[in-house]
């Protein structure tokens, strides 16, 4: 029995999102193919977009095939300058459109060898217990080579993974010998971090394994003196020996030698084809096969974090692109039919037909729907035409004439709570019993400039301002002066359009930007996973009852459900949404409820 050092991969990746991305990607080539002298490839990018619309995971699949394709196309035999130029070229080639950064990694040969190369990223190496620092960009010190033994186990990662684990943590982690348990943990750390996109990482573990000794094969030169002995103990040969001259014997020797000689060129001809054949056999299988497992993991993932999912997805498309022959072209064109119908389902797109839940008129004659507020199962609809606002009970359809006044024809926005409806127009803000109809008081608003909108929530009307969330508070029988939600201005409500409330105050702007604020304070929130940007045209809906967030893009003709960590889940496309004034969500009865002229419709959650 002999030893051989060998090495096993793990990856360790964020959750991407439309402006940030990271990727894994490790190559070994077949042991018979030419590019094996320049060993197994680990590489780990992240990007991030500098253009918006950027779709940040196909083009980041884009640069990691360009990353391989001019390491492995090196003339040089210098493996760490392949690298560095690898990084270095691809790099430039992209700064346009990202910032990117790689760090990457070489290991093969006898004995076992590493080199490394990185831009923006760092490695470390637990060698005998102990861990040291291999590359780290913001020290300049950006490339290494070195010889590995067994029991090394080194890491490469982008710099904002090594933000999150510190080298002590890391040193604890890789001191477990299990790569399966280092992976684990290491995903966990980058799991709770809430904007890990740019996190990514591959834990690299040498090995000692035992093989048995090869036997020994014979040179050509062995194989030709195989094929020409028997010539000499040819009966044939011996017999036109006897019977011609000595010229004859000569000339036949000689023919008969060409012959053996041509059959022996044909043969190892023949020999060389088939072991090309096999090669690109294995190089199919190979690709087929990660592909496969690729289209599993990302199936497998498809509900729990769809944008990895749409990730694993685009590397298993871009295994089958690279699939040379054609032998295995009914597998390739079955399993991407699979994969394209999967990436349908990952990015949540759900073509549908909304319903048509009442008919307003079948309230109030001639009713024309302008504005909709929603609190605990019913809706206050405005009609500004008419000077009218009903309210509906969702659950049973049950629908009433609450407000019927003149002044109501000057109303821009209507707001709800469980025992009351705000109503605002240029100069005022009014408040209305939520069972009577009766107004309450009135309360003037002068000098807060434009408000954006009204939402009503636990006995308060909160109006969205320029720079400002003004807080009124609904009394006995008055309303309370104005108060300033925000502790301190924010200039980004001057593009704020919609406004949503469920304990903590959600504003989306008409480019498509979403604040959260806690207390009066700006709070953590991120988007990630959108599939296609926001147009400008967008309401925002969710409730303390809610789970998600719910976006209503007129110009995309869909709803788009974002959960309240800022992760893409699903979107509903209808033609119809293009004509859509407002909409509410009720997650227990499983309905978005969309308002279109005199009409309410709506289109089922799915699960």
């Amino acid at each position: 029995m002999t030893s051989i050092l060998e090495i096993k991969i793990a990856k360790i990746v964020g959750a991407g999102n439309h402006n940030l991305w990271s990727q894994v990607h490790a190559f070994t080539p077949q042991s018979e193919d030419p590019k094996m002298k320049l060993g197994s490839l680990v590489a780990v990018f992240s990007l991030e977009s500098k253009i918006e619309g950027l779709e940040v995971a196909s083009f980041g699949m884009e640069i990691i095939q360009r990353f391989h394709e001019t390491f492995y196309s090196a003339a040089s035999a210098d493996i760490l300058q392949n690298l560095k130029d690898g990084v270095g070229k691809t790099c430039e080639e992209f700064k346009e459109k990202v910032n990117l950064g790689i760090t990457c990694a070489s290991v093969g040969g006898t004995p076992l060898v590493v080199y490394g190369a990185c831009k923006t990223g760092s490695a470390y190496i637990l060698r005998d217990g102990i861990l040291a620092s291999l590359l780290l960009a913001e020290t300049g010190k950006e490339s290494v080579s070195g010889y590995l033994k067994a029991g090394d186990v080194i890491i490469i990662g982008t710099a904002d993974f090594f933000k999150f684990v510190s080298e002590p943590v890391l040193e604890g982690i890789l001191l477990n010998s299990d790569l399966e348990k280092i992976q684990e943990e290491l995903a966990t750390i980058i799991g709770t971090v809430e904007h890990n996109a740019s996190c990514g990482a591959a834990v690299i573990a040498v090995q000692e394994k035992y093989v048995e000794p090869q036997k020994e094969t014979k040179n050509i030169i062995d194989t030709i003196k195989q094929k020409l002995m028997p010539v000499k103990k040819n009966p044939v040969h011996i017999y036109l020996a006897k019977t011609g001259s000595k010229a004859g014997r000569k000339k036949v020797s000689l023919s008969a030698a060409i012959i053996l000689l041509g059959l022996l060129c044909v043969s190892i001809i023949l020999g060389f084809g088939k072991r090309n054949t096999q090669k690109t056999q294995e190089l199919e299988q190979s690709l087929f096969s990660k592909a496969s497992f690729d289209y599993e993991q990302g199936r497998q993932l498809s509900s729990i974090n769809p944008v990895r999912a749409k990730d694993l997805f685009a590397q298993a498309k871009v295994s089958l692109d690279q699939i040379p022959g054609d032998k295995l072209q009914d597998q390739v064109k079955a399993l991407t039919e699979k994969i394209n119908q999967a990436m349908q389902g990952s990015l949540g797109q759900y073509q549908t037909e909304a319903t048509l839940f009442l008919d307003l008129n079948l309230i109030k004659n001639s009713f024309i729907a302008a504005k909709m507020a929603y609190d605990e199962g019913v809706a206050a609809i405005l009609d500004t035409k008419n000077g009218s606002i009903i309210t509906i009970e969702l659950d049973s359809k049950k629908g009433t004439t609450l407000v019927g006044s003149p002044e109501l024809k000057n109303a821009k926005l209507i707001g709800q709570t469980p025992n009351f409806v705000f109503w605002l127009d240029n100069q005022n803000l009014t408040l209305v019993d939520g069972d009577t109809g009766d107004a309450i008081a009135t309360k003037k608003i002068d000098g807060l400039g434009k408000i954006s909108d009204l939402v009503g929530f636990s006995g308060n009307a909160y109006l969205l301002g320029n720079s400002q969330i003004y807080k009124f508070t609904a009394l006995d029988k008055s309303i309370s002066d104005k108060q300033n939600y925000l502790i301190k201005d924010d200039d980004n409500l001057s593009d704020g359009v919609s406004m949503a409330i469920d304990g903590s105050v959600w504003v989306i702007t008409k480019y498509g930007d979403i604040y959260k604020y806690t207390r009066g304070l700006v709070d953590s929130f991120y988007l990630q996973g959108l599939d296609k940007p926001f147009s400008q045209d967008l309401v925002l809906f969710t409730d303390k009852e809610c789970d998600n967030l719910y976006v209503l893009d007129r110009k995309n003709t869909r709803v788009v459900v974002i959960d309240k960590k800022g992760i893409y889940k699903k979107s509903y496309v209808w033609p119809g949404i293009a004509g859509v004034a407002n909409l509410a969500v009720s997650e227990t009865l499983k309905k978005i409820y969309l308002l279109s002229g005199s009409r309410l419709y709506t289109l089922d959650l799915a699960n």
